[in-house]
């Protein structure tokens, strides 16, 4: 055996070990789409787009779904030839709520919130808020799903006569128990004076 196939034969073992390796680490399989991931994971890749000119990667790596607060796209952001993601999408049970932030060519990005329809759906410290805002001077909302938002604390904006319907606020979470809104005579239309929450 000569010394050059002894150095090929060498740096395959090698390889073939990284990838053994790499395939049992949690978080880091190697995947080309999202199939060959959990159930809650799915294929993204480590090659981030720069500029305007987005990458066409054939590989990524396996990686949790969006949970809450995790960063998230408002567009789906799938790349390659296969099911690649740029930042996983979020899970069941969640939304990605754009934080107005856009990137070239990614989008808005956001991030990943606990969806509701009724206010037991959240936590003891949050609330169920429309996902939908009336406009103008209409006050009814048609309801499609909420997001759970926790409730105000001292300092916090607040509505005066916040409003809700079936168990779902609409623009904004009440204070919390023992603390007031505190009008500041500023008025959002249709939803009413806004203020402070505080004792």
């Amino acid at each position: 055996m000569t010394a050059v196939l002894k150095v090929l034969l060498f740096v395959a073992a090698q390889l073939s070990v990284g990838v053994a390796v790499a395939r049992t680490s949690p978080g880091q399989r190697r995947c080309t789409s999202s199939a060959d991931c959990g159930t809650n994971e799915c294929c993204k890749t480590l090659s981030l787009p720069r500029g305007k000119r987005a990458s066409s990667p054939s590989y990524g790596v396996c990686h949790s779904l969006g949970t809450a607060k995790s960063d998230c796209l408002v567009s789906p952001g799938l790349v390659g030839a296969g099911d690649l993601h740029y930042m996983c999408p979020c899970a069941s049970g969640y939304r990605c709520v754009g934080s107005g932030v856009n990137t070239v060519p990614l989008g808005e990005q956001g991030h990943c919130i606990a969806s509701c329809a009724l206010g037991s759906d959240c936590a003891a410290d949050e609330c169920c808020v429309s996902n939908i805002r009336p406009r103008g001077r209409k006050r009814s909302v048609s309801l499609g799903g909420g997001r759970c938002t926790k409730m105000g604390v001292t300092g916090s904006d607040c509505f005066v006569g916040v409003q809700q319907t079936d168990q779902m606020y609409v623009g904004g979470c009440p204070c919390k128990s023992g603390l007031t809104c505190h009008g500041e005579n500023v008025f959002d239309i249709p939803l009413g004076e806004m203020g402070t929450c505080g004792l």
